[in-house]
């Protein structure tokens, strides 16, 4: 018997459930190209192939060209459900996101100065 899945708030759509759908993700397509398969080797009973003739040289940008426009792919629905998280990973977590947030403070402190000066340096009108 499997256990009910469980979720820690409700999906965005009401209606919407990761149960009723078939979703498989997109196949990732390299832009890379693909490498050549090794070629065995020459035999010393057989003769080498000559090289093929040299290309003519073509005039600068001829070979140039944009490859066509690709729409990003649709926007997919996730949930999350639950984080497994151990207590000792995120006391690290917590620690380093203290650490990142005192340059945070130092700047909109000098941000606050900048305004409180520029405000009191204008004229009192009664």
């Amino acid at each position: 018997m499997s256990t009910p899945l469980s979720r820690s708030r409700l999906a965005p759509d009401p209606q919407y459930s990761p149960l009723d759908e078939d979703i498989r993700p997109a196949p990732i397509v390299s832009q890379e190209p693909k490498p050549k398969p090794a070629t065995p080797p020459i035999s010393p009973k057989k003769e080498p192939v000559p090289a093929p003739p040299a290309k003519p040289i073509e005039p600068a940008g001829a070979g140039l060209h944009h490859p066509p426009y690709e729409p990003p792919p649709p926007a997919m629905r996730v949930v999350v459900s639950d984080i497994h998280m151990s207590f000792g990973s995120m006391v690290v977590f917590m620690v380093k996101a203290a650490f990142a947030a005192i340059p945070a403070i130092f700047i909109v402190a000098m941000i606050w100065i900048f305004l409180i000066g520029l405000l009191s340096s204008l004229p009192k009108r009664y």
